[in-house]
């Protein structure tokens, strides 16, 4: 929970400074986060002010998962393999190496401890010996399958990944109800904050399944059943690249950040038309040209 919330931190502490880059204001976080402070009511993450302009933003974030029950498997993943990270990168020092083990890999009835005390045993005791691409297939001791690549002379790579989820089907049967739950459920955490700019960070964590394409068409199939009069801004974040796009807020800023994007009132109907002729295919989805959409 320390480590998500460092990193959630992390990402709104780079969102306000590229908002005070593009509008040329200064809004401040102050050292103490509201969350930390009160825990009788729903409170937003922080405040943060510019007082020479007079202006203060109430500023909540949250992740987007793109699959059922990646929350969980996230934390499970985390808790068990972070920590092999850190013993390999303390033993491997010459050569880089990624080791992507199956989403779900852990099941809840599994022997946890004793499977992944496997996975760093082996690791530490054959990774130095190993090709620079190796499969390891999944037996007694290691219920799933490691495949393992290695970069000589480039430790600077060294960690964990996941493999895409199985029978993840169509993106939208989750990503919709996902974005429909989050902008019902976080309005509440707003309710005291109506004197500020309320700004809600959306973030999506994952390269590999879902394109910001897809984010925005179904975020835009969500709003067809949700109201966000409770938000005066929505972004989503793109952690992995340092990005971000303006999904809501007035057209002045949303032309300021989504500069050679086709995101916002403006394109309405183009969007609406990909989303309607993807609905007719069964949710499939349709790259719109090859200019940038997103």
């Amino acid at each position: 929970m320390k480590r998500y919330r460092e990193e959630e931190r992390q990402v709104i502490e780079k969102f306000v400074a590229y908002r005070n880059e593009i509008t040329g204001l200064n809004f401040v976080i102050p050292k103490e986060w509201l969350e930390d402070s009160n825990n009788s009511t729903p409170e937003v993450e922080c405040i943060a002010r510019d007082d020479s302009a007079g202006v203060a933003i109430a500023l909540e974030h949250t992740i987007i998962p793109s699959y059922a029950d990646q929350k969980a498997d996230d934390q499970i993943f985390l808790k068990n393999f972070i920590p092999i990270e850190s013993a390999l990168k303390r033993a491997f020092k010459d050569f880089g190496f990624l080791i992507t083990i199956p989403t779900f890999a852990l099941t809840r009835n599994s022997d946890w401890k004793k499977t992944v005390q496997s996975v760093r045993d082996w690791l530490l005791s054959n990774l130095s010996d190993l090709p620079e691409t190796f499969r390891r297939y999944a037996d007694k001791e290691i219920p799933f399958e490691l495949r393992i690549s290695k970069f000589p002379g480039d430790a600077d790579i060294q960690g964990f990944a996941r493999g895409a989820p199985p029978h993840r089907g169509n993106m939208s049967s989750h990503l919709v109800p996902a974005f429909q739950k989050t902008l019902k459920m976080k309005a509440r955490k707003f309710e005291q904050h109506k004197d500020c700019i309320r700004a809600l960070l959306l973030e999506s964590q994952d390269v590999s399944l879902v394109n910001d394409e897809s984010l925005y068409k179904n975020y835009l199939r969500a709003l067809r059943s949700c109201d966000i009069t409770s938000y005066d801004e929505i972004w989503m974040a793109r952690s992995s690249f340092d990005l971000f796009r303006c999904y809501h807020a007035s057209d002045a800023l949303m032309l300021l950040a989504n500069k050679n994007v086709e995101i916002g009132p403006t394109f309405t109907a183009m969007w609406q038309h990909s989303i309607e002729e993807e609905d007719k295919m069964g949710g499939v989805p349709m790259v719109l040209s090859q200019r940038q959409r997103c």
